[in-house]
Order: structure tokens, then sequence, then C-alpha cells
């Protein structure tokens, strides 16, 4: 009897099991899910720098600027001159008033002509100020931005516009000189308006920032560091040298504040502790030196 014939053996297979498709799409689902988290954190920690980044940045050049303006400073023997928040006499209304955190600091400064108005630029003497307050930053102010505390900045320029009468019309630091006390009579409106923020003379330097302390102090050999606290007197009216520390918040920790004034002048909130920034540079006052008046000698007494 004949054997029977074997089949021919399959060459390979063609298509692929139920079991085999599903494995397959489970096994890409969960690559999918990984790939898209890595991009999704990838994503967000990217877009947080970004956010310190702007925040930071506006910090660090509102503390180059109030840098060049104090070491333009004008130095005078009127103690009604320079001004820092540990000066009780000269006050914003309206703006953030807690101990170390009423950031306050107004002088004259010498500023070319081309830093200044045009028109308004016949000299070189300016009055500068820089203080925070709370208040929305947009300029359309229809509701969406919360408020923040900001570093203002008030400018006035030199001086010099005329009618055609030839009467002074501009609000000139030339025209305050004459009149005495410059800055204390800062004309109203134009420094801080009530419930509105930033007068026709101020404009807003950097957002988010939680802290803005002036300190003060005179040059001493009698110290390690050469210097000694500065206290305003007939005889020391201008310091040697002034420190600024510049405390600032990013924009996602901004927002999470969500308008809060308290929250944002409060010394010790956790949240902004967490992740705010300090900047600090120290300036020299040129002239500070030459204007200090010694004191007269004690007569001694006569046998």
């Amino acid at each position: 009897m004949s054997k029977p014939v074997p089949a021919p053996a399959r060459i390979g297979r063609h298509g692929f099991t139920l079991l085999e498709l599903l494995v397959s799409i489970t096994v890409l689902t969960l690559l999918l899910v990984i790939l898209l988290s890595m991009v999704d954190t990838a994503t967000k920690l990217w877009r947080t720098n970004e956010n310190r980044v702007d925040a930071y940045r506006e910090a660090r050049a509102a503390i180059n600027m109030i840098a060049n303006d104090l070491a333009s400073a004008y130095a005078s023997n009127d103690p009604n001159l320079f001004f820092t928040q540990k000066d009780t006499d000269f006050t914003i209304p309206g703006t953030a008033t807690e101990p170390g955190m009423d950031g306050r600091l107004f002088f004259l400064t010498s500023l070319p002509t081309e830093a200044q108005e045009e028109g308004k630029n016949k000299s070189d003497l300016c009055t500068v100020g820089y203080f925070l307050g709370f208040a929305r930053t947009s300029l359309l102010s229809n509701g969406k931005d919360d408020p923040s505390l900001n570093l203002y900045r008030y400018f006035r320029s030199s001086g010099g516009d005329t009618s055609d009468s030839g009467t002074k019309i501009d609000n000139s630091t030339y025209l305050a000189m004459i009149g005495g006390d410059p800055i204390r009579k800062i004309p109203s409106g134009t420094l801080w308006v009530a419930n509105k923020g930033a007068g026709t003379s101020s404009e807003v330097l950097a957002k988010n920032i939680t802290g803005f302390e002036i300190n003060a102090y005179s040059t001493s050999n009698s110290t390690a560091t050469g210097l000694t606290p500065f206290t305003k007197s007939a005889t020391t009216p201008v310091p040697d040298v002034v420190e600024i520390r510049l405390k600032a918040l990013n924009n996602d920790t901004a927002r999470r504040l969500k308008g809060n004034e308290s929250a944002w002048k409060t010394a010790n909130n956790p949240l902004t502790k967490q992740e705010e920034r300090t900047f600090v540079v120290r300036v020299r006052i040129p002239g500070a030196a030459a204007v200090k008046v010694s004191p007269s000698p004690t007569p001694s007494p006569t046998p």
C-alpha cells in the first residue's frame, strides 16, 4: 500500500491574531502616555522658568535703574532733599505702610537731557522717587488681571518750558526748588491717585514685588566694615552708602495670591517666602562727605 504524502510546510503566517493586536495596542498606548507625560512635565518646567525669568528680569532692571540714579544723586546740606522709608515726615497716601515693606526712596539726581522729557530738559537736576503700591498693572483695567504689589518710579524733569507770554507753566524740579521743599510738595495726582494707582508722573517699574527695603549707612573707621547705620541730622543730611533690597515673586506664585492685599503685605506669608527672590545692591553717594557739617567744638570752661 502506498504511504500518504505529507502536506507542504507553511512558509509564513499571514496576519495577526486578536490577542497579538490587543497586546500591541496596549504597549503602544503605554509608550504614548509616558511620552506625553514627559512632554507635559518639560513644558510646565519651561513655562515656570520663563515666568521666573520674566519676573526676575524686571526686578534686576529695576534695581539697576535705582543704582544708576543713586550714583548721580545730588548731595546737599538740605535734609529735605533725600528721603527713605525711615523718614516718617514724608508719606505716600494709599500705598503700603507695613514696617520694612513700605519701600520709599526719593531724592534729586543729575540726569542728561536725553533722559528727560523733551522740552522740559533745560537742566540736569531732576526729581526721582521709588515706592511700593498695591494696584492693577493692566492698561485696560478690565478686571481680568488681579492687583499686585508693584514697584513704581516717580520722575519729574528739570524744567524750562514757558508759555508765549514767558510764564513758567511746567511742573519742573527747577520751579519746585525755587518754591522750597520740592519733594514733600509733590503736586497732587502726579505721584499716586487713591484707588487707582500710579499718578501722571509715575509708572510701574517692576511687578510682583513683595519687599523694597532701603538701608542707609555712614562711613566710619570705628567698625570692621567701615559702615554705621545712618541717622539724618543737620550735620549729616545725606548717607554715604545706600543699600537696596528688592524681593520679587514669579508670575505663577503671584496668580495664586489672587489679588489678596493682606497676603501680599504679610512678611511671613509661607507662600511668598518659598518663592520670592532677593536682589541686593549697594551704592556710594557721590559728594555725601563734602556736605557733612562738623559740629562746633564745645568751648572749654573759663578758669
